[in-house]
């Protein structure tokens, strides 16, 4: 995705060409965190520094109690059968933002 918009931004003309932060100050474990969400403990992002441990649910029902919602591959593949006749590439004019929201209500109207 950052390469499509960052081709769209330099053909219409208002790439600046500025790459963000510097590796330096993009290399800091804080970096990107929202100070107002808890991060995982320590002991967790040792052992995976991209994910939490899991391993506290043993099921589906656990894991939705907890908070966690992760759609399954039964649902993945009813929402690919409503969109399925969906044009998903076409141009809305709006970075795709439209074409988001129709499929976000066609999904959740099923």
């Amino acid at each position: 995705m950052y390469e499509l918009s960052r081709r769209h931004a330099i053909n219409r003309g208002y790439w600046t060409g500025d790459p963000g932060d510097d590796l330096e100050t993009a290399s800091d474990p804080s970096y990107g965190h929202d100070p107002t969400v808890p991060m995982p403990p320590m002991d967790e992002l040792s052992i995976d520094p991209t994910a939490a441990i899991d391993e506290e649910y043993t099921n589906i029902a656990e894991e939705r109690e907890g908070g966690v919602f992760v759609n399954g591959d039964d649902e993945i593949e009813e929402a690919r059968d409503i969109l399925r006749d969906w044009d998903l590439t076409a141009e809305d004019g709006n970075w795709g933002i439209d074409m988001y929201c129709q499929a976000v209500l066609a999904v959740s109207s099923f």
